[in-house]
């Protein structure tokens, strides 16, 4: 006995065999997948039911909560250290003069760090896509934001090392005790 299914893209019937009843296909034509329905009472054909499964209006699965590995813990707080230490000194700077120098610098010297590695992960993620991406992102005005905001999946944790290195080192400059 075969049922008749319908493709949900571009409502192309098939003719289906029992045995892929209740299971995904793939349409030939379109590429779609949809779900090849159960016959109802013993009628020889049926029409697939239209997955929702792509609306825009379902609700995402919800995340579990993950478990860091090692490596990241200590990625995340190497980070955190990096960053942490030079505005702490910052701020004691204001209350201690003798210790706002040796923030400044640090907080510069770390700043620039993090933010020309930041520059250079961006680089190197254009470099992995081609290496005409590397020559726009360096010589073409507002290319690299253009990339950026294009591939911010890829790269928005260099985007956010090089924002931090920049915020960090304006902290300092604003610091910078005056006497």
């Amino acid at each position: 006995m075969s049922v008749t299914a319908v493709c949900n893209g571009c409502n192309r019937s098939y003719n289906v065999s029992e045995k892929l009843y209740g299971k995904r296909v793939k349409c030939k034509q379109c590429g779609t997948s949809f779900q090849v329905p159960m016959p109802a009472g013993g009628a020889a054909s049926a029409v697939a039911i239209p997955s929702y499964a792509s609306s825009p209006y379902t609700r995402a699965p919800q995340r579990r909560a993950t478990e860091l590995d090692s490596a990241s813990k200590w990625w995340l707080y190497g980070h955190g250290i990096a960053f942490g230490l030079p505005v702490l000194l910052l701020v004691v700077g204001k209350v201690f003069p003798s210790v706002a120098l040796p923030g400044v610098m640090l907080g510069t010297l770390v700043g620039f760090v993090m933010l020309i590695w930041g520059n250079v992960g961006i680089l190197l993620t254009a470099g992995r896509e081609s290496a005409i991406c590397v020559l726009l992102c360096l010589f073409v005005p507002f290319y690299s934001v253009y990339y950026i905001i294009t591939r911010f999946d890829d790269v928005k944790f260099y985007l956010a090392r090089s924002v931090g290195g920049l915020a960090l080192v304006l902290f300092a400059a604003m610091t910078v005790p005056t006497k």
